[in-house]
Formats: C-alpha cells, structure tokens, sequence
C-alpha cells in the first residue's frame, strides 16, 4: 500500500475516533472513569486529543515494529484431549 493512502486512511480512522472521544466527554461518568485511568498511568485526560492530532503515519509505523517483531509473539494451541484406549 502506497504511504499517501496509508496516511489518509489513517487520518480518517483518527478523525473518527477523535469524534467519538469527544462525544463521550459529554458523559459525567465516563470523565470520572477515564480521568481516574489516565491519572493512574500518569497521563492527563485531557492531553489526549492533541496528541492524537499529532501522530503521523511514521509514529505509528515504529510503535507497530516494537510489538511485530517475532521475538513478540505468542503462539496458543489447543490439543484435544488424548482418548483412552480400554
């Protein structure tokens, strides 16, 4: 995929989530929730949406090379129970 249209996808997913976030600050509750969250992780709530708005397509190509590289993978199999033979 070209870079361009990475980016434009990317800018419009952000802008997406950028109005659903703002839409949930309308909630007293979710705040409360979120602002407690943030403050435990040693963020502030309301720093998020210009950091967001300040991402490029590079800031997320490196963060997605930190948790894709093979050295980070798991891999989760299920085996059936063995049968007993009588």
């Amino acid at each position: 995929m070209e870079n361009g249209h990475l980016a434009k996808r990317t800018s419009t997913a952000y802008a997406a989530k950028n109005r659903l976030f703002l839409r949930a600050l309308n909630s007293p509750e979710y705040i409360a929730n979120q602002f407690t969250r943030y403050a435990f992780n040693g963020m502030n709530l309301f720093d998020v949406v210009p950091f967001l708005e300040a991402l490029e397509v590079p800031d997320l190509q490196a963060a997605f090379a930190t948790v894709s590289a093979e050295s980070q993978r798991s891999v989760f199999t299920i085996l059936s129970p063995k049968k007993e033979t009588v």
